[in-house]
This record gives structure tokens, C-alpha cells and sequence, in this order.
């Protein structure tokens, strides 16, 4: 695959959809780092290398920390793991992505679903999640088993799109920290 000319391709190609989930990964974690040193404070980042409690990332800024889900998905509703309501300070961040008109440079932008960074998600509002794949059931009827644990988040229950910087004031707030 040519990288420069093929931005487009690359983020429709399903077969590259883990390598495209690391690469928007690392978008966001650039973003948000020079975000918080254009505010002058210092951002750590850890990443969760098992998806068990739900969150891809934690950041941390001055006293609060926030464990991310990480979302880039354009439209629709996305699946989340009902263990983000037990963590204080988790959220679901959306991440879209463009191509430039030279197709040299993807850019994000953020659209996010909290409940604040002094408690956890509020997510049994929402309806159970499906699982992706179709199975057959006993009658023979092919169906979507509900996917245990997991709701679906509608995209109304995100924030308008925001750039790094609006992103980053919403999670760690100055007044707050």
C-alpha cells in the first residue's frame, strides 16, 4: 500500500482495521499532548493493553485521570463495556477522521460522552448492545445475540465535534485541576 496517495483507501479498507484503530490511536494521544503543552501543563499517558475494563488509555493530568474508551466510528451508535460506569473519570471519545485535499495527513476531530471526571459513566440509560455477528437461532431465524455487558451509545449522546484543544479543556477543565 502507498501511503502518501492512499490515505482515503485506508481508512474505508476494512482488512486494515487494527492497524488504522493503533495509527488514529497515536493521533490522539499526539493531539492531546501538544494540547496540553500549548496550556502549559503535563499530560501522562498509560495504555491498557487488554480491553477488560473497557478503556484503551489513561490520561492523567495534575489530579484527575481519565480512562478513554477510544471510538472511530463516523456515525451510528458504538458499544461500550458497562464496566466504564465503575470508573471514575471514564469517558468515550470519539475520534473522526479526515484526509487532507492532498491526501497527505489525516486530521481528528472529537466529539465525547462523559459524566464528569468525579464519577463513572452513566450508561444504564441505554439500550443492550448487539453482537456484530449473525447467528442462526433454534428456529432456524438468523439473529444478533445481545452482547452481554456492552450498551449501545447513540451518536445524540455525544458532544458536538471539538478540535484537540476543546477536547482536552473538557476533559481536564483548568478550574478543576
Amino acid at each position: 500500500m502507498k501511503a502518501a496517495n492512499q490515505l482515503s483507501d485506508f481508512l474505508k479498507n476494512p482488512a486494515l482495521s487494527t492497524y488504522r484503530e493503533r495509527l488514529i490511536e497515536h493521533i490522539v494521544i499526539a493531539d492531546l499532548v501538544q494540547a496540553a503543552v500549548r496550556s502549559g501543563r503535563i499530560l501522562i499517558v498509560s495504555r491498557s493493553e487488554v480491553d477488560v475494563w473497557g478503556y484503551d488509555i489513561v490520561l492523567n493530568c495534575g489530579k484527575v485521570s481519565r480512562s478513554i474508551q477510544l471510538k472511530s466510528s463516523k456515525k451510528g451508535s458504538v458499544k461500550v463495556s458497562l464496566s466504564l460506569e465503575e470508573i471514575i473519570g471514564s469517558c468515550i471519545v470519539r475520534a473522526i477522521p479526515t484526509v487532507s485535499h492532498d491526501e497527505s495527513k489525516i486530521s481528528l476531530s472529537y466529539r465525547l460522552f462523559e459524566s464528569g471526571f468525579t464519577q463513572g459513566l452513566k450508561l444504564s440509560k441505554f439500550s443492550p448492545a448487539k453482537a456484530s455477528r449473525w447467528i442462526k437461532n433454534k428456529e432456524g431465524m438468523t439473529v444478533r445475540k445481545i452482547r452481554p455487558n456492552h450498551v449501545s451509545v447513540p451518536q445524540s449522546a455525544f458532544s458536538q465535534a471539538m478540535d484537540a484543544d476543546a477536547l482536552f479543556g473538557a476533559l481536564f477543565p483548568k478550574n478543576k485541576i
